[in-house]
C-alpha cells in the first residue's frame, strides 16, 4: 500500500499538530491547517499549552507505557470532552528510547493530535453495523478505564465506572482492570456548614453582648448599602452625560461592597483516598478469549493492537443496574475518632503503614575523598574577645 498524499492524509485523519518533545522541551511542532488563511493567521496554540515537556502527561503516559508494550501508541482525550460544545482533540504520544550497554532510556517523545470525529468515522467504518445496533453498546477505553468512544457524546473523557459501575466492576473481577487504591495524607477538605461536635457553647454575658453589637454591624451595613443604591437613582436623572467623575467615583465608593459579600470557605486538614484503575500488563489474558454468555457475561472485551486501548461491547438486553457507580474521586477517610480527639492526636496514637526503603544506604564509596570540609558546626576560643573583656574588668 502506498503512502497517501499530504492533504489527503490531513483530511482524512484530521490531523491537527505534529510534535516532538525532549528532555530539553517541545523541541519541534508542525501545525495544519484547512486553508492557507487559517495557517498565516493561527497562533502556536499547541506550543503554548504544552510547553511543560517531560512534565506534561502525554510525556510521562508514553515513557510509562513504552515498558508495558514498546511499540504502541497512547491515546488520551481530555476529562470533560464531552462537557465542552468545542470540537474534541485526541492525543497520541510515543516514547523512543536510546539503548547503550544493555541500558536504555527515553530520549523523545513523539506524537500527534487529531479530531475526534475522524477518530469516530474511522471506528464506525471499521466495525460497521454491529456497534450501530440498538441491542449493542460498543465503547473505547484507555488503560484507566476512562471513554475515548462512547455511543453518547457526552460520556466521552468521563470514568467508565461513573456510566456502568456494574460491568466495571466485573472487569476488575476477571481481571481486565486492576483496583489501585491511593492515599493522600496531606489533602485539604472543605468543613461542611453546621458540623456539630460533642462540646457544649458557654453562653455568657459576653456571648450575648457580641451578638448584639453583630446584629448593629450588619443593620448600620444594610442601611448604608441600600442608602448608595437610592442615592444614585434619585441623582441620576440630574446627572449630565459628560459628568465623567461622578461615576467614577460613585463606582470607587461601591467596591467596597464585594468585600462584605464575601463568600469565605473555612479549610482543615484531612486524609483522602481514592481508587484507580489499570489493565494487567498480560498480554495474552484469558479473558479477551472469553464469549458472552447471555446475562451472566453480557459482555466482550478486546485489546485494540499497537495502542493503550480496549474494545467493550455490551449486550443492553440484560438488566442494567444503575445504582452500582464507580468513582475516581477522593473521599475523605472516615476514622473513628473519640469524642475529644482530633485527627492530628489520632495520628500521633497510631502508626500508619510505611512503606520501608529497599536497601539500606549510610555511606556513599567516595565519601573519605571528599576534602572539601567546611568548619560551621566547629567550637572555637575567640582570644581576642577574651582579652578585650579582661581589659574592661580591670580598668573599669
Amino acid at each position: 500500500m502506498g503512502l497517501l498524499p499530504r492533504n489527503e492524509f490531513k483530511q482524512r485523519f484530521g490531523i491537527t499538530v505534529a510534535f516532538l518533545a525532549t528532555h530539553s522541551g517541545l523541541t519541534r511542532w508542525q501545525e495544519f491547517h484547512s486553508n492557507m488563511a487559517e495557517e498565516l493567521g493561527a497562533g502556536e496554540t499547541f506550543s503554548e499549552h504544552n510547553n511543560k515537556a517531560v512534565d506534561e502527561v502525554w510525556y510521562k503516559r508514553a515513557v510509562d507505557q513504552h515498558f508495558i508494550r514498546e511499540e504502541s501508541f497512547v491515546y488520551s482525550v481530555p476529562f470533560d470532552a464531552g462537557e465542552t460544545g468545542a470540537e474534541t482533540m485526541v492525543t497520541a504520544s510515543h516514547a523512543i528510547f536510546h539503548t547503550e550497554g544493555g541500558k536504555s532510556a527515553p530520549a523523545a517523545v513523539v506524537g500527534f493530535q487529531f479530531q475526534h470525529t475522524a477518530l469516530l468515522k474511522l471506528f464506525r467504518n471499521i466495525t460497521g453495523n454491529g456497534c450501530l445496533m440498538d441491542d449493542k453498546d460498543c465503547y473505547v477505553l484507555d488503560n484507566n478505564g476512562f471513554i475515548i468512544i462512547s455511543p453518547s457524546r457526552h460520556e466521552t473523557g468521563m470514568f467508565f465506572g461513573e456510566v456502568n459501575g456494574a460491568i466495571m466492576h466485573r472487569l476488575v473481577e476477571e481481571n481486565v482492570f486492576k483496583k489501585v487504591t491511593v492515599y493522600d495524607y496531606q489533602a485539604v477538605c472543605f468543613v461542611p456548614d453546621g458540623e456539630n461536635n460533642c462540646s457544649s457553647k458557654f453562653f455568657s454575658p459576653i456571648i450575648h453582648a457580641l451578638r448584639l453589637f453583630k446584629w448593629l454591624l450588619t443593620t448600620v451595613l444594610w442601611y448604608i448599602v441600600q442608602y448608595s443604591y437610592v442615592a444614585a437613582e434619585f441623582f441620576e436623572p440630574l446627572i449630565d452625560e459628560n459628568m465623567t467623575d461622578y461615576f467614577i467615583n460613585l463606582n470607587k465608593n461601591n467596591e467596597w461592597v464585594k468585600y462584605v459579600t464575601l463568600q469565605r470557605t473555612k479549610l482543615k486538614s484531612c486524609d483522602m483516598q481514592r481508587d484507580l484503575y489499570t489493565l494487567y500488563n498480560e498480554k495474552d489474558n484469558v479473558v479477551y478469549n472469553m464469549t458472552a454468555h447471555g446475562c451472566e457475561r453480557p459482555f466482550v472485551v478486546l485489546p485494540i493492537p499497537a495502542s493503550n486501548l480496549i474494545l467493550l461491547v455490551i449486550d443492553q438486553i440484560c438488566p442494567r443496574d444503575a445504582t452500582h457507580i464507580l468513582t475516581v474521586n477522593p473521599i475523605d477517610i472516615n476514622y473513628q475518632l473519640d469524642a475529644n480527639q482530633t485527627l492530628q492526636c489520632y495520628k500521633r496514637d497510631h502508626e500508619f503503614t510505611r512503606i520501608r526503603p529497599t536497601s539500606c544506604i549510610s555511606k556513599h564509596v567516595n565519601e573519605s575523598f571528599i576534602e572539601l570540609c567546611g568548619s560551621a558546626s566547629s567550637i572555637l576560643v575567640n582570644i581576642f574577645v577574651i582579652i578585650l573583656n579582661l581589659l574592661l574588668y580591670a580598668f573599669l
